[in-house]
Formats: structure tokens, sequence, C-alpha cells
């Protein structure tokens, strides 16, 4: 074979090697909402960040950060991902611990609930949301099975079917192209769902899997080793009546025999706030476990005030952060955005920040 064709060869074997890659890189989006959730956390400054919530969906969904940046001054963003379990959970306060050093984790107890806690595509979520890394590595170890570790060290394997989804890679391209020109998110991780519950309500058992106990018991036991003392549990607010599991209840005691606070949403009981939260079950709620825009802004305005009182600077003693104000000056426009849409019944997703800023 002469010379020339050889370097054919070469030529087309480089093309080839750089549009696998490019459409790796490309294709790489387990889900929209939770790739450019998670990209506006690596661009927030090192060790500016109050407050980690550590969860799965209620935690984004219920939770606005830049409200309560606005109403009670401090900096916070959710390490979340949807269906994050909390065997997952050790991960996660890792990822954050990369670049952050806050003042409080409050971490969603209903991570414990999953009867599987290394559900495939929940892992896939949330470690396709993190970049290469250390923790990234032990992740995948602690996390993964043994038959599908290469899909995560060479996504293109995972991944090169996802043609028939463009529109959602695009999506996530777009996005993560607009915050990283801004050099912040705006909205940080949220996602509102623009529609009203109308079930019934019924009673409910909320209650640890034999899984999710043995999680916590593992989550406790790093925290320890991690000498991480300030830790908020919440239990975030249910549609239905809640009915306390026994398993819950010996969860809730082991938690609370390591010196650790406790916030619930579902009841009145032990530190409960169901009460003050004052929830309106036909306004405030997208489905059983997720409130709506309605309900996320009253979830913010108390559970920033109860973390407030945690942190050791007053509210009026904190400066202002680089980007948080111009994140709370948008506070109008995305709930008036998502409102208007939820009140019309629109039931549609808002997971990136194009889709609150953008108008119909």
């Amino acid at each position: 074979m002469k010379k020339k064709d050889w370097l054919k060869i070469l030529i087309f074997a480089v093309i080839i090697t750089g549009l696998t890659v490019g459409a790796s890189f490309f294709l790489h989006v387990p889900e929209a909402r939770d790739t450019v959730g998670m990209y506006g956390f690596y661009l927030e400054a090192e060790n500016s960040i109050d407050v980690i919530l550590i969860g799965p969906s209620p935690v984004y969904t219920d939770f606005y950060s830049p409200q309560a940046y606005e109403e009670q001054g401090f900096t916070s963003y959710g390490v979340s991902t949807g269906g994050m379990s909390g065997a997952m959970y050790p991960s996660a306060v890792r990822e954050a611990l990369q670049t952050q050093d806050p003042e409080l984790f409050v971490v969603d107890l209903s991570g414990f609930c999953d009867i599987d806690q290394k559900d495939s595509a929940a892992v896939r979520r949330w470690i396709d949301s993190i970049p290469k890394s250390e923790n990234r590595t032990q992740s995948i170890e602690e996390l993964v099975s043994d038959e599908e570790k290469d899909s995560y060290r060479i996504p293109f394997t995972k991944y090169h079917s996802k043609w028939g989804r463009l529109k959602g890679c695009w999506k996530a391209l777009a996005d993560k192209a607009d915050q990283k020109k801004r050099g912040y998110s705006v909205t940080k991780n949220f996602c509102a769902y623009t529609d009203i519950c109308e079930a019934e309500i019924i009673e409910e058992v909320y209650d640890f899997s034999e899984e999710g106990f043995a999680a916590l018991e593992q989550f406790l036991s790093f925290l320890k080793q991690e000498g991480i003392e300030n830790v908020l549990f919440v239990r975030f607010p249910r549609r239905n009546e809640i009915i306390d599991g026994e398993t819950y209840s010996k969860g809730i005691d082991l938690i609370r025999s390591e010196n650790y606070e406790i916030l619930d949403y579902c009841s009145n009981t032990y530190n409960g706030h169901k009460n003050d939260l004052s929830l309106d079950i036909n306004k405030d709620f997208y489905d059983a476990e997720h409130v709506n825009i309605f309900g996320a802004e009253k979830l913010t305005r108390d559970l920033a005030a109860y973390i407030s009182s945690c942190l050791q600077a007053p509210k009026e003693e904190r400066n202002p952060v680089a980007g948080w104000e111009e994140a709370a000056a948008q506070n109008r426009l995305v709930f008036e955005r998502a409102k208007e849409l939820t009140q019309k019944r629109v039931n549609q997703g808002l997971y990136t920040q194009r889709d609150f800023l953008n108008q119909p």
C-alpha cells in the first residue's frame, strides 16, 4: 500500500475518532434536568456556598435557592438528581466537599425509603451528572454492578442510542452555554411542574426500607468518620395523610441518638412544621410527593428561615455575593412565569433557567 493511502486511512481514523468523542460528549445526557441542574453547581465560586441540600427530586422541586438568598441572605445549592437514594448520599457529600465547605448540610429523609438503594437508572442520573474525578471513580465502585462499570468509563457505549432524543441533548447544551456565559445559574438546581394535583387524599405509610435503613446507618457512620456535625435531616411535605412506619421511627431514633437535628413537614409531632407551613392540598401540590410552584414558594420561605436560625452569621451580617444578587433579582420573573402556566394547567416541566426566563 502506498504512503498516500496510509495517510488517507490515518486522516479518516482521526476524523472518526473526533466525531465519536464529540458525539459521546453531546449525547452524554442521562436526564437533561439533572445535567443542567448539576452543571451550575460547578460554576459557583469555591467555598461560596453556605448550605448544601442532598437528596432526590423534593430537594430541587420544593426549595428555591435564590428566594432563600433574597429573604435570608445565605447561599445554597441542591446537590441532587432524580431518584437519589440514601446509598448515594456519601457520594453527594464528597462531591460537594470537593469545591465547597458548607456550614450546614440539609438531607432529605425520603432517600432512605427506596426499596432498591442502588437502582441503576437513579445511579446513572447521579454519576453521569458529575465530572470525572476521584469521587466519580469511587462512586462507580460503590454503586455500580460489575457488568455495568464499563458503560460509565466509556459513556458512548451507553449513550450512542440517544439520537432519538436529540431535543433534550440540545436543550441541555444550550442551557449549559447560557450558564457558562453568565458565569452562574440563575435558578440554581430548581425544577417546577405546572399543574395542580386533584387526586383523592389517602393514608400513606412513610417508612424506610430494609436497604434504606442500612444506608442510613452507613451514612451516619460516614458523617462521623468525616467529622461532619452540622446536618439537618428534613422530611419534605407529602399531600396524603402520613402514618409513620416502624422502621422510619427506628431511624429517627437513630438520627437523634447521633445528635443530628430533624425538621418534619409531614407531622406536628417531633419538631413538626406541618401546621406552620399551611400548604393547601387543593392548590400547592403537583402530585403526592412534590409541591408545585405555589407550594415551593411557601416551603422555601419556612425552611430558609429555619436554616437561617441554624447558621452562625445573623442575616444582617451576611455580605452580598456576586451573581446571587442578580439571581435573586430574577425571582419575580421566575415565579410569575411558573405560576401563570400552573394556573392554566399547562402541565409542562420547567427544569432549565431558559424555561423560566424565556417568555412564551
